[in-house]
């Protein structure tokens, strides 16, 4: 039976699959250049997981509140190159994905697990997840 304490190293196992720790996660990147002008997509993927483990609770869940679904998120930027500045406009999280409810994240608010839940960031299980939608950005720079 695996362990529940962190510094053992059995640990990290215990929670490969869990909210937090999904089996598979990455990021892929794509640039195209021509002149000054380079436009360029991001996109991140995080894995399904499970509220719980089955090594550590092997009894099946009556019921599929306890799954979390896969999740991507795409980025894209423009960034212009001119009289020695240097401009980059960009839009995170293009598609505006909300971030996932996550099951039984229990965090003291009140007794009730409903703010948690919607807001995945008050959670280290959560917190690889992007609670702020869609953002624009905008950044100059100049070499001096």
């Amino acid at each position: 039976q695996p362990s529940i304490f962190p510094t053992d190293p059995s640990f990290d196992v215990y929670r490969a699959g869990v909210v937090g720790f999904p089996r598979v996660k990455g990021y892929a990147q794509a640039s195209y250049s021509v002149g000054g002008i380079t436009l360029s997509w991001t996109a991140q993927y995080i894995g399904k997981s499970k509220a719980f483990s089955d090594k550590y609770n092997p009894e099946p869940e009556y019921a599929d509140f306890d799954r979390v679904g896969a999740v991507w998120y795409h980025d894209v930027s423009l960034a212009a190159s001119t009289s020695g500045f240097r401009f980059v406009a960009g839009i995170n999280n293009l598609f505006g994905r909300e971030p996932p409810r996550l099951p039984f994240l229990y965090q003291g608010l009140g007794g009730s697990t409903v703010g948690a839940n919607n807001n995945p960031s008050l959670t280290d299980s959560g917190s690889q997840y992007r609670n702020q939608g869609r953002t624009f950005f905008l950044t100059v720079g100049k070499a001096f």
